[in-house]
This record gives C-alpha cells, sequence and structure tokens, in this order.
C-alpha cells in the first residue's frame, strides 16, 4: 500500500529544487549516526 504521492517533474527548474532539497533531507535522516575513522598504513 502506497500512501499520499505527488509527482514532481524534474526537467524544470522548480522541479529540481525540490528534487535536490529532498534528496539532502533524505541523507540528513539516513546518516545520523556518521562517525569519522582515520586510519594510517604504511
Amino acid at each position: 500500500m502506497i500512501g499520499r504521492s505527488e509527482l514532481i517533474f524534474t526537467r524544470t527548474v522548480e522541479g529540481r529544487g525540490i528534487l535536490l532539497k529532498l534528496r539532502f533531507q533524505s541523507l540528513l535522516h539516513r546518516n545520523t549516526g556518521i562517525e569519522h575513522l582515520s586510519k594510517w598504513t604504511r
């Protein structure tokens, strides 16, 4: 079952802006536990 949705045409400037905004929001919510690891090897 799919809930309420909205179709966005991404070939317009407005549509591209919405797409980029939503992609950024999904990255923020997905990677809440980002950890920085620095490892040196010889």
